[in-house]
């Protein structure tokens, strides 16, 4: 059924897969003749160029996969699901829509599999690889203990309580909400992220049902980063970040 968005040339962009392709092409270095130079070539190249370490360009993302340059993007909401692969050195572009939740990303491989034989032996092998053990949380002195703070949301300040202990669990509290177990900690370049069940309480995130993801930096002593509510789903559709600062007590 039809459905509007609060976000209007995000999102809310309707599209045949045809139409989708000859977008992708003319970001391609293989314009077509029927196509306008809206923007010049060296305009387009520079929205490739990624910017570290996100690996990201222009509305790009931007990297090898399989042995292969790509500039590549996806999206998704309630109902949608795409993915618009670019391959410049291979002048090909590739394009799955899908109306449904489904991650499109698979499909998208195994079409560029057909089209890129030594893709496809480099797909099947990182398939058959076997998944690394993620390596279990363990905090140092400069993490463990009682952490306290603000979570700055548009519509009010939140406070907020982490408290980090020892043996690598920890717990959080946003304003009067029950304390909640925070899970998948990590800790990776200084920067602390996990997940844990709570409501942001504002208008616009109480749409969705959503839990509380954390992504917050260690900086001089002090935690500061985002804490953003993200649709419970898988891929998550989406996602509001409030800045959030905590202070070791």
């Amino acid at each position: 059924p039809f459905y509007v968005f609060d976000h209007n040339g995000a999102s809310a962009v309707y599209s045949s897969a045809h139409d989708l392709v000859r977008f992708g092409i003319f970001h391609s270095r293989t314009r077509l003749a029927d196509q306008r130079q809206i923007l010049k070539p060296e305009t387009i190249e520079a929205m490739k160029q990624p910017v570290a370490p996100a690996s990201y360009g222009l509305g790009w993302a931007v990297g090898p996969t399989a042995g292969y340059l790509r500039w590549a993007h996806n999206g998704g909401m309630p109902g949608v699901a795409t993915v618009l692969n670019i391959y410049p050195t291979e002048n090909l572009v590739v394009v799955v829509l899908a109306n449904s939740g489904t991650r499109p990303e698979p499909i998208a491989a195994e079409i560029t599999g057909i089209m890129l034989p030594h893709y496809a032996d480099s797909l099947a092998a990182f398939r058959a690889r076997t998944p690394p053990t993620p390596p279990t949380f363990a905090p140092g002195a400069n993490l463990v203990g009682q952490w306290s703070g603000t979570v700055k949301t548009w519509q009010r300040p939140l406070p907020i309580r982490l408290e980090i202990r020892d043996n690598g669990d920890a717990f959080a509290w946003l304003g009067d909400q029950q304390r909640a177990v925070v899970n998948q900690l990590n800790f990776v370049n200084e920067r602390l992220t996990g997940r844990f069940a709570g409501q942001i309480g504002t208008d616009d995130a109480g749409r969705w049902p959503h839990s509380l993801q954390l992504g917050l930096l260690l900086v001089d002593g002090v935690l500061k980063g985002q804490l953003s509510a993200q649709t419970s789903t898988d891929p998550v559709y989406y996602s509001l970040a409030s800045y959030t600062e905590l202070r070791r007590r």
